[in-house]
């Protein structure tokens, strides 16, 4: 694969295996597709024929398999901006994908080309938004069922090791997505609900995000977010999409990433 696009904001999904970051990645594209947001950018076009593949795929609800174990998949694209100040501007973005089986690589070993920087996707200076994919199911299994190492620990050890690579210095932004938010209580406030959960049952976490916030001069966000994708039958079978939880993550892509005019850079921050 080419090297990232310099001058792009990187966003990068990071998550242990079966966390739902190709889920939520095809959500995304798919909502930014019906809402013609998408400017093809074929810098790397496996990049473009996966992000495609995963759009038709979700159109017909069918949901995408697991990245490959020592997969990566970098998606480059220009977001169009569609609001009324900034109309027809554009926001151009690299997503990069890591498998489930390299972040685990990652918690055990560290950070090296091996792991979370494979193809050096890490080494540049663009500004960067972190998706760290937290998966309510998992959690909640975990409770009966041992499965090892806690996402927390992984999350929170992983965050470290991007704090002890440089990687924070660059980045303005972290998002705690719990995923299969469709699982919540009935009739809860999925926001307020996704926060709270975190905020108990994720206290590691949340100390050492604010601890580098202030660390890093609050240089970053930290937002939580709920996220699904729809209602999911016999495992996966998606037979309604649900348009909320990625207009939630593109309005936030939009405030904190670059945008262009003509040939002109410039950085809206909100």
């Amino acid at each position: 694969m080419p090297p990232l696009k310099s001058g792009y904001t990187d966003l990068y999904f990071l998550g242990q295996p079966g966390s739902g970051k190709s889920c939520i990645l095809a959500s995304i594209f798919y909502y930014l597709n019906l809402n013609g947001m998408i400017i093809d950018n074929v810098h790397n076009l496996k990049g473009t024929i996966y992000r495609n593949q995963l759009v038709d795929e979700f159109s017909y609800g069918i949901l995408p398999d697991s990245t490959a174990v020592d997969g990566v998949n970098y998606i480059p694209i220009e977001l169009q901006n569609n609001s009324e100040e900034f109309k027809g501007r554009k926001h151009p973005l690299n997503f990069i994908e890591m498998s489930g089986e390299l972040f685990d690589k990652t918690y055990k070993g560290g950070i090296s080309i091996d792991s979370i920087a494979a193809k050096d996707y890490l080494n540049n200076t663009n500004r960067k938004l972190l998706y760290f994919i937290l998966d309510y199911h998992q959690y909640e299994k975990s409770k009966t069922v041992a499965m090892g190492a806690s996402q927390s620990n992984k999350l929170q050890a992983v965050l470290a090791l991007l704090d002890q690579y440089g990687t924070l210095e660059h980045t303005d932004g972290i998002y705690i997505v719990v995923t299969k938010s469709d699982l919540f209580p009935y009739g809860v406030n999925q926001k307020e609900y996704a926060a709270n959960f975190v905020k108990e049952n994720f206290k590691g976490l949340i100390t050492n995000c604010k601890n580098l916030q202030e660390k890093y001069r609050d240089r970053f966000k930290i937002i939580v977010y709920p996220f699904s994708i729809g209602d999911v039958r016999f495992q996966n079978m998606l037979v309604n999409i649900n348009p909320e939880s990625p207009e939630m993550v593109v309005e936030d892509i939009i405030q904190h990433s670059f945008m262009t005019t003509n040939s002109i850079k410039r950085k809206f921050f909100s």
